[in-house]
């Protein structure tokens, strides 16, 4: 980000600016081969495990937080409504 006005829906972090990891979890991993940096390799058969992955992420507002923050479902919109029919009444 450059500027504060860059913080807004649809902003993406790029991982090369970030550093950001993501974390991947494997419940039922396949046996595999591993070799450490001497060479030495050995059949890995742990049933679970879990890595770290380079990631991006992209700003946006969760479906219910737009819900809540959007004029026709919010408790003032429903207050405005009833204003208007106690102009139109009156």
């Amino acid at each position: 980000m450059k500027d504060l006005k860059d913080f807004k829906d649809d902003f993406v972090f790029k991982f090369e600016d970030t550093g950001k990891l993501l974390l991947s979890y494997c419940e039922n991993q396949e046996g595999i081969f591993v070799k450490d940096y001497l060479g030495k390799e050995c059949f890995v058969t742990d049933k679970s495990g879990c890595c770290l992955i380079p990631t991006t992420y992209e700003l946006g507002k969760a479906f219910d937080y737009i819900e809540l923050i959007e004029e026709q479902s919010s408790e003032r919109a429903l207050y405005q409504e009833w204003r208007e029919v106690i102009k139109w009444v009156n």
